[in-house]
């Protein structure tokens, strides 16, 4: 079935733990607004009520609670539009330090310490978009929205794409049959390593158009698809000298001083702390550099250089890193 428990061990082992309040409150006199709406510009999340300062924190920026502030309206109305990524996000709203649950949305999870956390599901790209145009199905491959996912399953009745990118969910990513019998959808994915299975009718299996898998924990295995960031080669060359990660065209630039370094990569929140995902690319000057394209919110990494995991040197924000050691941190409007 899935492997939740091996990605929770990593997480924990190489990241800090999200916050914990010292309480957590259902809900707040006078709390109201409406629940998360997604459109073209990102999930719109909106709080009501009387308050000082009001934060989203959720699991897509590490329960921090500075990255995502919410701007008041006036008449006590408080809101922010995020872009997230495909799949399902747990949340809470900070307000005035009192972490609550987002009592205009009814979709919930248990949050590990005796509450619940609210829960934003965001679809990916509309099944229409890939349905009509497969004629075969084939491997996940890289187009125009995303990632494509085709499933060759001629007599079924429902087809889901649950991963590692949605929590598993068997309705966020939704596949639509075509005259072929093929079903598909595309669905945007971070840059990184995703895990999953296709939910044919209700049966898990893997695809069996893609030979990459992994141990799913219970004596199986699930189905791998690695989202690369841009080339390395398009950041190299023009890097003078190493700095704090900047936006560029593509996405975020990383920087660092390795002139002696034989690899580096950088490793983080954004990738599952992967070794292979993003390596740097090497100049004549000695820098090393990689664009990667980040969704909004606070990421943590390292830069693991000939497989010594350092921090970054030309970034001051950085944060516990749960072994007594420091992970640093760039944060994305």
């Amino acid at each position: 079935m899935k492997s939740k428990l091996s990605f929770v061990c990593s997480f924990l082992l190489f990241t800090a733990c999200a916050p914990l309040p010292k309480e957590t409150v259902s809900s707040l006199p006078g709390q109201g607004g409406a629940g998360p709406v997604t459109g073209k510009n990102g999930t719109i999340f909106s709080y009501t009520g009387v308050a000082d300062k009001v934060v989203i924190a959720g699991s897509f920026n590490d329960w921090s609670q500075d990255a995502n502030p919410l701007r008041e309206l006036g008449e006590d109305r408080w809101e922010t539009t995020l872009k997230l990524p495909a799949g399902a996000h747990q949340y809470k709203f900070v307000v005035d330090g009192n972490w609550i649950t987002d009592s205009a949305n009814s979709n919930t999870a248990d949050d590990g310490v005796g509450g619940v956390n609210s829960v934003v599901t965001v679809s990916g790209a509309s099944p229409d978009k890939a349905a009509g145009v497969v004629s075969a199905a084939d491997a996940p491959k890289q187009v125009k929205g995303g990632t494509l996912f085709t499933c060759s399953a001629p007599t079924a009745n429902k087809v889901v794409l649950a991963g590692s990118f949605n929590n598993w969910s068997q309705d966020a990513n939704p596949m639509r049959k075509n005259a072929a019998g093929i079903w598909s959808v595309i669905a945007p994915l971070a840059t990184g390593a995703h895990q999953y299975k296709f939910v044919v009718d209700g049966n898990w299996i893997t695809d069996s158009a893609n030979s990459n898998t992994a141990d799913d924990g219970v004596g199986g295995v699930n189905s791998v698809v690695t989202v690369s960031g841009a080339s390395p080669d398009k950041a190299a060359e023009v890097v003078s000298a190493a700095g704090a990660p900047k936006q560029v065209k593509g996405g975020i630039l990383f920087t660092c001083s390795a002139p002696t370094a034989n690899k580096v990569v950088v490793a983080g929140s954004f990738n599952n702390w992967s070794q292979d995902v993003n390596p740097l690319s090497k100049n004549a000057s000695g820098i090393w550099s990689a664009i990667v394209p980040l969704s909004s919110g606070s990421h943590q990494y390292k830069f693991v250089t000939d497989g010594n995991w350092i921090i970054d040197p030309s970034n001051s924000n950085t944060s516990a890193d749960g072994l007594g050691g420091n992970n640093s941190v760039i944060t994305l409007p």
